[in-house]
């Protein structure tokens, strides 16, 4: 949500807190693929896990593993879209899974970002570093992701 701007008539885009994806393929497969790109947190997915059981056809995917029992990103891009990964973007101390999407005449940055609620106040500080990092190569940066913040609360807010 929020003010209408160039990036709705590029593409939609679906963020879910998935707590574990493999058993969930069929369900995302009939239920948001009409959506050009979807976003996933918490995976619980492993190096161990191979592409092939999450591959959904017409999209190409981008993960970052953490284990399979906390964490992790994955990022599916319509086929209809150029993407590409860029690591170069990532911060070591997040997890953050960020996507160039070629569109028409338009390049955005994508962040797809899962904050544990364990985190430290570190964190702001470095996703604010990874954000200052993107910006200065694209204004067009489109954020999504599960952030675990009570916004009511003081403590470890930003």
């Amino acid at each position: 949500p929020g003010p209408y701007s160039e990036l709705d008539k590029c593409f939609s885009v679906i963020h879910l807190n998935i707590r574990s994806i493999r058993n969930k393929i069929d369900y995302i497969k009939n239920n948001f693929t009409d959506f050009d790109v979807m976003c996933f947190t918490e995976t619980h997915l492993s190096d161990d896990i191979p592409c092939e059981i999450i591959t959904i056809d017409e999209y190409v995917s981008f993960r970052k593993d953490i284990s399979n029992h906390s964490g992790g990103l994955l990022t599916y891009i319509s086929t209809d879209l150029v993407a590409k990964r860029r690591t170069d973007l990532e911060h070591p101390t997040l997890q953050s899974l960020w996507t160039e999407i070629k569109h028409k005449d338009k390049t955005i940055l994508l962040c797809n970002v899962y904050r544990p609620p364990s985190s430290s106040v570190t964190f702001w500080n470095d996703l604010n570093i990874n954000f200052e990092k993107a910006l200065e190569e694209n204004f067009r940066v489109l954020v999504v992701g599960d952030i675990n913040e009570d916004q009511m609360a003081n403590l470890n807010s930003k």
